[in-house]
Order: structure tokens, then sequence, then C-alpha cells
């Protein structure tokens, strides 16, 4: 039974294993530059596509295209979320860099699927989900002096994981405010 909770623990636990896998990344994959930089969007952007197919049940012509999308907004994402959120974040860094990367994946998702993106709600609560990932961190960080695989652990587990379960709860708004209209 794939009932609205259910889903958002399936996608949020599929956020918390692509947390882990990213933590896992640095220390099994090469040292190349444009690997390093980049796996961690990589696997959230695969991670997306497997909960949209097989969680979410999205059906589309092209999901080799779908999958693509998704892999290309995340590291849009990742990399806005970085450069730009993180770089100019002011006091609170990490909830500005969560907010960012939280609205990209929103977008990709929305064109990955062919949902329409009239919807501002669905991108405001992705969004939203991926500002609250921001500041648990942010938090954390303050509370917590991290070292290394500790920090790359929980920053990377508990955003992705916020931010699906944000867009399962998100989707499933959607979907409820599509069938009252």
């Amino acid at each position: 039974m794939n009932t609205a909770g259910t889903r958002i623990l399936l996608f949020a636990t599929g956020g918390l294993l692509s947390g882990i896998a990213n933590a896992l990344g640095q220390y099994v994959l090469p040292d190349i530059q444009v690997i390093q930089q980049h796996y961690p969007a990589v696997i959230l952007g695969i991670t997306l596509f497997l909960c949209g197919r097989y969680v979410a049940g999205f059906l589309v012509k092209r999901p080799l295209l779908s999958l693509l999308a998704l892999i290309i907004f995340s590291i849009l994402g990742w990399r806005m979320s970085i450069d730009v959120g993180y770089a100019f974040g002011g006091p609170a860094p990490f909830v500005t860099a969560g907010a960012l990367g939280a609205f990209v994946v929103a977008w990709g998702w929305l064109l990955a699927w062919g949902i329409p993106s009239r919807d501002w709600r669905f991108i405001l609560a992705v969004t939203l989900a991926g500002m609250l990932g921001g500041l648990v961190f942010q938090i954390a960080d303050g509370i917590w002096t991290l070292k290394e695989p500790v920090w790359e652990l929980l920053l990377f587990c508990e955003w992705q994981a916020l931010v699906l379960a944000g867009i399962a709860w998100a989707h499933q708004s959607y979907v409820k405010i599509k069938k009252d209209v």
C-alpha cells in the first residue's frame, strides 16, 4: 500500500541512502577533480529518478531524458548552492545554499516528469524543505565542531532526506489540489 505517508517516508529514505552514498563517494571514487566535484549531484539525480519512477510511479515516454534532466538540474542546483548560495549566503550560508539548491532541483523534478510548472506552491514547498535542511545543518554546525567524514555525512543525509520528503509531500499536495479544482 503506497499511501501519502508511506511515499514521503520512502522518498526520505531514498534521500538518506543517497546522502550516505554521497558521503562515502569521496573515498571510493577516483581523485579526479570533475568526478569529485559532481558525483554528489549525479547520485542525487539518480535517486530522484528512482523515487519518481518506482515510488511515485511516474511513467514517461523517454525515461533516459527524465534521468538526464534530473542529473543536470541536480548538478546545477549543487553548483548554484555552493557557488552562489553558500558564497553569498550572509550570516546563514547553509540556509541560503539549501534553499537555492532545492529551488533548482524542484524545477528539474517538474521538467523531468512533465508536470506543468505553473504551480508555484510545489516549488515553494520544495524550496522551504531545502531551507529547513540548511537550517538544521547551520544549527548543527554551530553547536558541534564536526570533522570531515561526519560533517559531510550529516550534511548530505539530512538535506537530501528533507528535500526528497519535501518533494513527496509537495507532489501529494499538488495532486490533491488538482483533484479538488
